[in-house]
């Protein structure tokens, strides 16, 4: 049987560009082709390498074919590239530029937002369709509720039966970043209707463009675009949408309301006597049926509308009654300014909008305006010290209103919604915590004891709620809501713990309740403080601590214990190590490994260099015997070595220094050594019939701690200082130790032949040229040996690095090479692999070469 033929990217993406090219030769036989391309199945497998290509070259085909254009929008935004795999920009060893199956793939979805206004002026209609198609696709990847099901209400305009789905872009609709590649297409699409409408003899196609969207849209964002154009152009365009002045979704929909009411004022006068009418009784209507809260908002809705109208221009005695009383009564808000875009910074959202759109409560009921002004203090108290410590001065001054809210929260009657108690709770929480912050603060004080009390209620209240289907995202990012009570009261009741008159038996029950919390991020809050119990309870602090590594399975908050026993080594290295130990061993792969790992092995590096601490350097010299099952662990132990290597505090270094430095060197050279030794014996089984997946990737990883060995050695040595403060660059007697100390683990680095680790250590070991002029000109002809291995040879970096150093050694150590037969041999075959190569500056230096001997 004939093994199938392995797919050759380059010939498939070449063939495909070619159909784009000879399109018009053959429309449908090239349409069937491009179609099989963007079949799912396919466009899954392989448009992240095939469709940034294609989508360049679609110009010919969308005046041709434009249909095939919408298709080829609506498969490609239909898809997301969820992967990440890596793949190739460029070729180069020495500095290989890679990308991700993703970026690759959204580059397309880029490609085609620049194309669209193209596409948008030859065909019209095909791209009004891809503008809906798109946003509908956007709406539902990056924007869907979480919390509720989608419900798409029905209205009559223009005799069509239309669609409406609310997508809350009221919240991100104007701050959508324009970089966004579906919200260019729709800021394009409404651009290019603008102009459309200031051409008259366009009209047909802008009631054919008007027809599509009538029938096909059902996005809020694109309703909410056309109302504010017809606001804009009302006897052009407005006049035309005139059904959404009496459609009840669009005029009362959170999404649209204000363009809605600004639609609303602009078309109104210009309307027959029966249509104002029509508009009338459909805005009087919203609060009928309607009961409580949703009376309310619907009652709030009504006036929004009504208010925007002229006295002069109502038709009936109802709606003039109405307008009259609110005027009256001041009761008519003045109309929202376009709210601004959102930006990369702190914005502070107004709380009537938060209580009222976020939550869903009016802000209007009786109850609820005064619990929000006692809350109001409280949170401004808060937010002004969250950076900050308040004074005692300031926290007393604040007393009176922190219980007044306390009262309110404690007796609420059944007229507050919870939803309001809850957000009250966070904030007192919140203020309390930054009260626990004051030095010297004691809970025998009114001051400290009502804190206390306070956070040992909140400690117990319902917020948050655990959901375990974010908890990889929180080991990922930690991160959370704010405030919520039982957040605000663990991390509160931490910093009350620093004071020994706030500790008692109470407080304690506390801690050790929230350390055990079914939320993350409750338990993230005691585990990263734990060590302010250090003065006050150390024994609870270690039991606590010895018994959450063993239950606890969040990495974030195993990286927060790894942090406390780092900051507790010092004083207390053999129970940090042991407990370190446990905690590395417990961590099991998945989102956020990495970290408390990384900061178990930081405590090992540290007290193995500096302290000898026999049971850090068992540790660390057992993982070595693994090297293919711990290369990433190895490869953070290097990085915690770099600034070791070159350690003195004087010159001559101290005996100490010294010694922490041999370390530091033995522990490094054991690690490249043993990276080397496992590299040469992958490397020579790919081809052998055993050679499986598991041990392609074994040998990728340890690969990649060799190639860190030495990028970690080259920035160790202090030869790149650009950028560095001139206090942090290594010195001259730094650089000639660290070359002494460390040049046979550049040796052993020199074997393998990694371009990239050998340019590294090339462009290092020129800086070293000085040092031992002899052996550093032999490294750099072994490395460039190695690297030929590699293709280092044929880089123009590498070129270009090498001729310079063979300049420099026939302009300042021309003797060497004239003398010493082992240097000329090393001379002719770096040079003859750049020949060989064809590199035209190595060329001309081979021919050069008798001047050696003149």
């Amino acid at each position: 049987m004939v093994p199938p033929m392995k797919r050759n990217s380059w010939l498939v993406i070449t063939a495909l560009r070619s159909v784009c090219a000879t399109f018009r030769t053959n429309p449908a036989e090239s349409a069937a082709l491009l179609r099989r391309a963007i079949e799912p199945k396919h466009l899954a497998q392989y448009g992240y390498e095939e469709m940034h290509w294609v989508s360049r070259d679609l110009e010919e085909i969308e005046s041709i074919d434009p249909d095939l254009i919408a298709e080829i929008y609506a498969a490609v935004f239909a898809h997301d590239e969820p992967s990440t795999e890596s793949t190739e920009m460029s070729s180069s060893r020495i500095l290989p530029l890679t990308s991700n199956r993703r970026q690759d793939y959204n580059h397309t979805k880029w490609q085609l937002a620049q194309n669209y206004p193209r596409f948008l002026e030859r065909a019209p209609l095909a791209a009004n369709r891809v503008m809906i198609h798109v946003i509908d696709g956007y709406v539902a990847a990056e924007h869907r509720s979480v919390s509720s099901t989608p419900t798409i209400e029905k209205f009559e305009i223009d005799g069509h039966e239309a669609s409406f789905l609310h997508d809350y872009s009221y919240i991100w609709g104007d701050g959508a970043s324009g970089h966004d590649d579906a919200i260019q297409i729709l800021n394009a699409f409404f651009r290019h209707l603008e102009q459309m409408l200031q051409d008259r003899e366009r009209a047909e196609i802008i009631g054919a463009i008007l027809a599509v969207l009538f029938r096909e849209a059902k996005q809020a964002i694109i309703w909410a675009r056309l109302l504010r154009l017809g606001a804009q152009y009302p006897a052009e365009l407005g006049l035309r949408l005139r059904s959404l002045a009496w459609a009840v979704p669009v005029l009362r929909s959170m999404d649209t309301e204000h363009d809605a009411a600004d639609f609303v004022a602009a078309i109104f006068p210009l309307l027959t006597a029966p249509e104002r009418e029509r508009v009338e009784k459909t805005v009087l209507s919203f609060p009928h049926s309607k009961e409580g809260n949703e009376k309310e908002i619907a009652e709030r809705d009504r006036t929004r509308v009504l208010g925007r109208l002229n006295p002069q221009d109502l038709v009936s005695a109802e709606a003039k009654r109405l307008l009259q009383e609110l005027e009256a009564s001041n009761a008519i808000p003045a109309p929202e300014a376009r709210r601004p875009r959102f930006q990369v910074s702190a914005i502070e959202m107004n709380e009537t909008r938060w209580v009222q759109d976020v939550l869903g409560v009016s802000p209007e009921k009786e109850s609820h305006k005064n619990f929000l002004q006692l809350r109001r203090p409280v949170e401004e108290f808060q937010s002004r010290h969250s950076n900050s410590i308040p004074s005692p001065e300031e926290a007393e001054a604040a007393l009176p209103q922190l219980a007044a809210l306390r009262g309110a929260l404690q007796n609420p009657g059944e007229e507050v919604d919870t939803k309001l108690l809850n957000m009250g709770s966070g904030t007192l929480a919140a203020a309390c915590a930054v009260v626990a912050k004051i030095e010297n603060l004691s809970c025998e004080t009114q001051l400290g004891s009502f804190v206390r009390a306070v956070l040992l209620e909140m400690s117990q209240h319902p917020e948050p709620e655990h959901d375990p289907e974010y908890d990889a995202s929180f080991d990922k990012h930690p991160g959370w809501g704010s405030p919520l009570a039982r957040i605000e009261a663990a991390e509160g009741l931490m910093t009350l713990a620093r004071h020994s008159s706030c500790c008692d038996a109470n407080m304690f029950e506390a801690i050790e309740r929230l350390g055990t919390d079914p939320a993350p991020q409750v338990r993230f809050q005691i585990a990263s403080r734990l060590t302010y119990l250090y003065h006050t309870a150390p024994e609870k602090m270690w039991t606590y601590l010895e018994e959450r590594i063993k239950a606890e399975t969040s990495n974030a908050v195993l990286d927060c214990h790894a942090r406390s026993l780092q900051q507790l080594a010092g004083p207390h290295a053999d129970r940090s190590v042991e407990a370190s130990r446990r905690l590395f061993d417990k961590v099991r792969e998945g989102p956020g490994a990495e970290h408390p790992k990384a900061t178990c092995l930081h405590t090992f590096v540290g007290l193995y260099t500096w302290r000898d601490h026999p049971a850090a350097k068992e540790f660390l010299y057992k993982l070595i015997r693994d090297v293919r099952a711990n290369h990433r662990e190895l490869s953070v132990v290097l990085s915690n070595l770099r600034g070791t290597l070159t350690h003195s505090t004087s010159e001559p270094p101290t005996t100490d220094d010294s010694a922490m430095r041999a370390r530091a060197v033995e522990l490094f050279h054991t690690i490249s050594a043993a990276a080397c030794d496992e590299f040469a014996s992958l490397i020579g089984h790919p081809n052998s019939p055993g050679w499986s997946e598991s041990d392609a990737q074994q040998l990728k990883g340890v690969a990649r701690l060799v190639d860190h060995a030495a990028t970690e050695l080259y920035f160790a040595s202090g030869v790149f200082v650009n950028g560095r403060q001139p206090e942090s660059a290594v010195s001259r007697p730094q650089q000639e130790r660290f070359y002494r100390e460390l040049t046979s683990t550049i040796d052993r680095l020199s074997t393998i032949g990694i371009p990239d680790a050998v340019h590294r250590l090339i462009e290092m070991l020129e800086v070293f040229a000085p040092i031992d002029p002899r052996r550093v000109f032999l490294q750099v002809s072994a490395l460039v040996e190695s690297g030929r291995r590699g293709g280092y040879h044929y880089e123009s970096m590498a070129a270009e690095r090498i001729v310079r150093i063979v300049e420099r050694y026939l302009a300042e150590y021309r003797p060497l090479l004239q003398e010493d037969a082992e240097c000329r041999i090393a001379l002719r075959k770096t040079l003859d692999a750049f020949v060989e190569a064809g590199w035209p500056a190595a060329q001309q230096l081979s021919y050069r070469l008798d001047e050696i001997f003149r």
